[in-house]
């Protein structure tokens, strides 16, 4: 990391005397930008949400983040915490925002138990790269339509 930087581990360790330190002053740049305004469109909201966070894990490589963090969870848990609070907590509640205003718009089913959806929703996402599948282009799509019988609002 410190030769991609353009720097030696001694400049490095200059500025944080230890890993954690390092990995906390990482993290605290990773934060979650939420977009300013959503289509409205709740389908189209969730698939483009699920394809943000795939690509946001993609980009970061994310996945391994995560794994070193958990691994790290026992001596360093704020490390964790911060992921969390950075990344985790912010995509979650973009898509419980999703689902509110679905149910507010009669798209969702009103007695629909948002955090159970997003928790399906965001699983969907790690279930297929720990099980290696590759993401189709239209995986986000095919997700929302998969689940979008249960969270949908029963018609007239």
């Amino acid at each position: 990391m410190a030769s991609a930087a353009g720097v030696g581990r001694p400049a490095v360790y200059r500025r944080w005397r230890s890993k954690a330190e390092l990995a906390t002053a990482a993290l605290a740049h990773l934060a979650v930008r939420v977009p300013d305004r959503l289509s409205g469109d709740t389908r189209r909201d969730l698939s483009a949400q699920l394809e943000r966070i795939r690509r946001h894990y993609e980009e970061l490589r994310g996945m391994a983040l995560v794994g070193a963090l958990l691994v790290e969870e026992e001596r360093h848990p704020e490390l964790l915490e911060l992921f969390r609070d950075r990344v985790v907590r912010p995509r979650r509640s973009v898509l419980r925002q999703v689902l509110a205003h679905g149910q507010a718009e009669g798209d969702v089913r009103l007695d629909l138990d948002l955090d159970a959806a997003v928790t399906l929703l965001v699983g969907a996402f790690y279930s297929r790269y720990v099980a290696g599948d590759p993401f189709p282009r239209s995986w986000a799509r095919q997700v929302v339509d998969t689940v979008w019988p249960a969270l949908c609002a029963p018609g007239p």
